[in-house]
């Protein structure tokens, strides 16, 4: 059961906040000399979201149901429309 759980990567990522917190409680010094690694993660995790949100933008028009068969020239329209209402944040 240990080795099922030690391959989920939430489990690791659960386990690394717990480091994490000991390590930044216990050894603070240590803690401040890996902060341009935790910069680094932040930096990775932020370059990541857009193309998720891209690809679920995409795949949610692209699976919406609406009869776009019928007329290509229709497509970019909800397209716009989704990246404006992104962009604007309503």
């Amino acid at each position: 059961m240990l080795k099922r759980a030690a391959t989920k990567l939430y489990n690791w990522v659960a386990f690394m906040i717990i480091v994490g917190a000991v390590l930044g409680h216990f050894y603070p010094v240590v803690a401040v000399k890996m902060q341009p690694l935790a910069d680094g993660f932040i930096a990775l995790i932020k370059m990541l979201i857009p193309p998720v949100i891209l690809c679920s933008v995409v795949l949610g028009i692209a699976g919406s149901g609406l009869k776009f068969h019928m007329n290509p020239a229709r497509i970019p329209s909800p397209c716009l429309g989704f990246g404006e209402i992104g962009v604007l944040g309503f």
